[in-house]
């Protein structure tokens, strides 16, 4: 990611923590929904089964 800064040079020194939290919110907030983004498993349309009646033979080719 590029970094990218702000000339706060002339703003007072109250002012200049504002945004420098305001910044941080932002990062902040934008890094959790990206983490929350990547756990996500993909989903396919289809019939949900309870696990009581399925067996290995029918999920899997390498039981004999």
């Amino acid at each position: 990611m590029a970094t990218r800064a702000v000339d706060l040079e002339g703003v007072p020194d109250d002012q200049a923590r504002a945004i420098e939290e305001q910044a941080r919110y932002w990062r902040e907030l934008t890094a959790r929904k990206r983490a929350a983004r990547v756990g996500d498993l993909p989903r396919w349309p289809g019939i949900a089964l309870p696990p009581e009646r399925l067996r290995r033979r029918e999920i899997y080719d390498d039981v004999g």
